[in-house]
Order: C-alpha cells, then sequence, then structure tokens
C-alpha cells in the first residue's frame, strides 16, 4: 500500500471507529491542539511509507494500529512485545 492510500485508510478507520463508538481519537502524546484521527492516519501512513522503502521490516493493519494508538495514548501503532523473540525454555 502506498503511503497516501494507507493514511486514507487509517483515517477512514479511525473516523469511523469515533462514529461507531462514541470514543475520540487519543491525540498525539495527549497533545489538544492536534485532532487524534488525523495524527494517527499520518502515522500510520509514515510506517507504511518505512516499510515499503525498507526501513522497517514489518507492518500491522490499521485495526490494531487504532487499538495500539488508542492503549499507548497516542504514542505508537505496534505492539512493540509481540515482536520480542523468547529463548526456548529448557
Amino acid at each position: 500500500m502506498r503511503k497516501e492510500e494507507a493514511t486514507q485508510h487509517a483515517l477512514g478507520y479511525a473516523s469511523g471507529r469515533e462514529d461507531a463508538s462514541g470514543i475520540p481519537t487519543v491525540h498525539y502524546l495527549a497533545d489538544r491542539d492536534k485532532i487524534g484521527w488525523l495524527e494517527f492516519g499520518h502515522t500510520f501512513g509514515n510506517a507504511w511509507d518505512d516499510y515499503n522503502h525498507g526501513r522497517r521490516h514489518y507492518m500491522t493493519n490499521a485495526r490494531d494500529a487504532y487499538k495500539h494508538w488508542q492503549e499507548s495514548d497516542g504514542r505508537r501503532i505496534f505492539n512493540v512485545v509481540s515482536f520480542v523473540k523468547h529463548a526456548p525454555a529448557y
């Protein structure tokens, strides 16, 4: 997905979630001067751009990205814990 497509996809997802749940998208780092769903959309689009240009080796979907964005108060779109490899327990 191109950056522009990913941004539009995320904007649509976030605004739809707001409309359906009545819960606003959190503002980036709790900055009240920003529009939460707009910041989320641009962050998701930038992550796709990084992925497309080899600066990121994994990507997530809009649903999971939005969930992590909301849970982290706008600090991240990835669940960093899920990418940690654990040594096998012997």
